[in-house]
């Protein structure tokens, strides 16, 4: 044999060939559960920005929705239409803080000009110090001012390597399967919305209790980017609605009434210096625990409730 290593190389490009063409033919079987490119470790921002990128393909967002998961779990979108509001279209996910809020509105903001936005928050979305430290806006809006997702394949061979492509997909299938009985649901409605199953809930206990685990802690930075945001709305003759979801009863005693109040008083008062419209949080216990699925997320019953209720106090 005068040329074994030519054999060898044969023999490498061939397996190599092989296993490449598998690893395609995997894909392309189950495109259908390809995970999102990697903007962040936020999965559900980058799920979002996959949708918002084909939502805005043709701009409509007359009714905008944008915020963290208390967006993307808490507004029903149906009842929005219901009163008037159209075209709604939800860019919440989770644990976007107020700053990281706002960066993703400025890049929605070059693709669609809503007439409204509705902002829901709660405490938390005012601490997040470090969240979204590892979200690359410039690719996100870069990714979003194209026409269409195109290159999409070229982009999952430069970024996934095999393992962990075929890892997400498989998580990905997991959540699927659960539907929306599950906190990581990404299952989107048409409004991008992800509403948690009332029936089947896979509630978790330190989730169910979770103000025993997370004080009202803010940061000054927060609030600053909240100021941002509504001067930014205002700027564009949009119309800013912010909403307080309700919180379980329980929650209110531990998490401290005085402590609450403050936090209320500070957005409600940046809120109307800068033009927008304030719908105050629910009294405790005038939502029952059987509409929530932890202390501060509403099930999909909840989110019917609450955004009924937003509808009619600021019908347009």
């Amino acid at each position: 044999m005068k040329h074994p290593w030519a054999i060898f190389l044969g023999g490498f490009v061939l397996a190599f060939g092989v296993l490449t063409g598998l690893f395609f033919g995997y894909m392309v079987v189950n495109r259908q559960h390809l995970p999102a490119l990697h903007y962040s470790s936020n999965k559900s921002l980058n799920e979002k920005v996959r949708w918002l990128q084909t939502r805005l393909a043709n701009p409509s967002c007359d009714t905008l929705v944008i915020g963290s998961s208390m967006a993307l779990n808490g507004i029903d979108y149906r009842e929005l239409e219901a009163t008037g509001f159209k075209q709604v279209t939800n860019a919440g996910a989770w644990s976007l803080g107020v700053p990281q809020t706002l960066s993703l509105l400025k890049i929605i903001l070059t693709k669609c000009k809503p007439t409204i936005i509705i902002y829901p928050v709660y405490y938390g979305d005012f601490d997040f110090a470090d969240a979204g430290t590892d979200i690359d806006f410039d690719r996100i809006a870069a990714y979003m001012a194209r026409a269409s997702q195109g290159d999409a394949l070229i982009n999952y061979i430069a970024e996934f390597n095999p393992y962990d492509l075929i890892h997400d997909m498989k998580e990905a299938r997991k959540r699927e399967a659960k539907g929306n009985t599950i906190y990581e649901t990404l299952r989107f409605d048409a409004s991008g919305a992800a509403l948690f199953s009332a029936t089947n809930f896979e509630t978790q206990e330190t989730r169910w209790d979770g103000y025993r685990y997370s004080p009202i802690r803010t940061k000054e930075g927060s609030y600053r980017a909240f100021a941002e945001l509504a001067d930014l709305a205002r700027g564009q003759n949009i119309r800013l609605v912010v909403a307080e979801p309700p919180l379980r009863a329980q929650s209110i005693p531990v998490l401290g009434p005085d402590n609450l109040a403050q936090w209320q008083n500070s957005v409600r008062q940046i809120c109307t210096q800068h033009g927008g419209t304030i719908v105050d949080m629910p009294e405790p216990g005038e939502f029952g625990d059987e509409l929530f699925a932890d202390f501060a997320h509403l099930n999909e019953n909840g989110a019917r409730l609450w955004t009924r209720r937003i509808a009619k106090e600021i019908h347009p």
